[in-house]
């Protein structure tokens, strides 16, 4: 993501603080399936239903979050 070392969110720009969201989604997501709340196609139509531009930056968050469980 590259973000500035900061604990205050709120100086960060919207992008920076739009990006920590979807990846707090993608974390949402993995425990979600990990909990059997959502399947895999739950998660496929999460990607899907991202913006196209998010898209690659869901699933690699989502792939970093599965390789941790």
């Amino acid at each position: 993501m590259g973000f500035n070392v900061s604990n205050n969110i709120a100086l960060l720009t919207p992008e920076q603080r739009a990006d920590i969201e979807l990846d707090k989604y993608a974390a949402l997501l993995v425990w979600q399936l990990k909990h059997a709340k959502i399947s895999r196609y739950g998660v496929k139509a999460a990607i899907d239903s991202a913006d196209e531009s998010k898209r690659e930056m869901l699933r690699g968050a989502i792939n970093k979050y599965r390789g941790m469980i």
